[in-house]
C-alpha cells in the first residue's frame, strides 16, 4: 500500500481528510436574543424543521441575554436539544455571540454559522450554505461564506455581502446583489447568516471585544480580508430578514437633535470608542476625518430638522390662530 493511502486511511478513521479537513464537520450555529420570543421561536422553527440533511453533527447554541419574555423557556420546550446560555442583559450582540463562540470552541466545532434570530431561513439553506462549503473546501480554499436574505416581499436584499468604497471612502460601504452562478467576493459582511470556520476564529481572535453591538461583524470581515481570507458570498437568497426600522434610532430625523445625539451616543448607536476602534483599524490615513464626520452629520441634519420643524408648528400655529377683525 502507497504511503499516501496509508496517511489518507489513517486521517479517514479519526474523522478527517488529509490537511485537517474534516469529513463531516461539526456544525455549530449561534444564535443571541433578547425579548424577542415569538421571532427567536419562529426562527429556529425554520432552521431546525425539518433538520438540516447536510449536517449529521449540527448543534444550536442561543444566547439569551436576560429576556424578560419567557424566550428561553419557551425555546427550552420547543426545541429541548438548544443548548441556552443566559446572560443578564448586558451582552448584546457581539457580546452574545463572544459567549456563544467560546461554548462552540469547547464543544470542538469544525464550522461556525452565525445566525441572527430574526432570520426566517428558507428550507434547504443551511444545506445549500454547507455544500458550498464543501465544494470550496475540496479546492483546498477555505473562506468565509455569506447566505444574503431579502426583505418579505421578496424584492430587495436587506443583509449579505458588502463591499467597501474607494480609498477616499473606504468607510462607505454597500450590500452587493446576490450572484446568480457561483459565489462572489466580497470585502467583509453582516452577520445574519454567515459560515466561519473554527480556526479563522481562532486566528483572527473572534469578535473584537471592543464592540458590544455593532460593527463586530463588519470589523471581523475586514480583519479576514485583510489576513487573506476570502469572504464570498453565495447565490441566491438563504432567507427573510427585513431591514432595521430606524424608528426611535439615531437616525429618525423626526426626533429632536438632542435625542439623536443620546441614542448615537448609546450602545445600539455609534458609540465613540467602538467607532473610533473601528475607524483606526480600517480607516487609513483619513481616519480622523472618518471618525468625526457622521457626528457631524448628525448634528448639522438634525439641527436644520429641528429648525425646519419649529418653523413649521409656527406657521402652523399662526394659521391655526388668524388675526382677529375688530372692525
Amino acid at each position: 500500500m502507497e504511503r499516501d493511502e496509508i496517511e489518507t486511511n489513517r486521517a479517514a478513521k479519526a474523522g478527517h481528510l488529509p490537511g485537517g479537513r474534516a469529513l463531516n464537520p461539526k456544525v455549530a450555529v449561534l444564535l443571541t436574543c433578547h425579548n424577542r420570543r415569538e421571532k427567536t421561536l419562529a426562527g429556529l422553527r425554520a432552521l431546525l424543521e425539518p433538520a438540516p440533511s447536510c449536517a449529521p453533527d449540527l448543534s444550536v447554541i442561543l444566547v439569551d441575554d436576560g429576556s424578560t419574555d419567557g424566550t428561553a423557556e419557551a425555546v427550552g420546550e420547543a426545541f429541548p436539544g438548544v443548548k441556552i446560555l443566559r446572560g443578564d442583559g448586558a451582552l448584546y450582540w457581539a457580546g452574545g455571540m463572544r459567549l456563544a463562540m467560546a461554548e462552540a470552541d469547547r464543544e470542538g466545532a469544525d464550522l461556525l454559522v452565525w445566525l441572527n434570530d430574526d432570520t426566517i431561513l428558507f428550507p434547504g439553506a443551511l444545506d445549500r450554505l454547507l455544500q458550498a462549503w464543501k465544494e470550496t473546501d475540496r479546492s483546498g480554499v477555505k473562506p468565509i461564506l455569506v447566505g444574503a436574505t431579502c426583505d418579505r416581499d421578496r424584492q430587495r436584499t436587506t443583509y449579505g455581502g458588502v463591499r467597501r468604497g474607494p480609498s477616499w471612502r473606504r468607510l462607505k460601504f454597500s450590500t452587493l446583489s446576490v450572484p446568480e452562478a457561483g459565489p462572489c467576493l466580497c470585502d467583509t459582511m453582516n452577520g445574519n447568516c454567515t459560515l466561519i470556520p473554527m480556526e479563522h476564529v481562532r486566528r483572527l481572535g473572534g469578535i473584537h471585544p471592543v464592540y458590544r453591538h455593532a460593527l463586530g461583524d463588519f470589523d471581523f470581515g475586514l480583519r479576514a480580508t485583510a489576513a487573506g481570507i476570502p469572504v464570498l458570498l453565495i447565490p441566491g437568497w438563504v432567507g427573510t430578514c427585513d431591514w432595521n426600522s430606524p424608528a426611535h434610532s439615531m437616525h429618525d430625523s423626526s426626533l429632536p437633535v438632542l435625542r439623536r445625539w443620546r441614542l448615537a451616543m448609546g450602545i445600539k448607536g455609534l458609540p465613540p470608542r467602538q467607532w473610533w476602534h473601528f475607524v483606526r483599524t480600517h480607516g487609513g490615513a483619513l481616519s480622523p476625518l472618518f471618525f468625526v464626520w457622521p457626528y457631524v452629520r448628525l448634528l448639522s441634519s438634525g439641527a436644520w430638522a429641528d429648525l425646519r420643524h419649529g418653523l413649521g408648528r409656527l406657521t402652523n400655529g399662526t394659521r391655526r390662530h388668524p388675526p382677529v377683525d375688530e372692525s
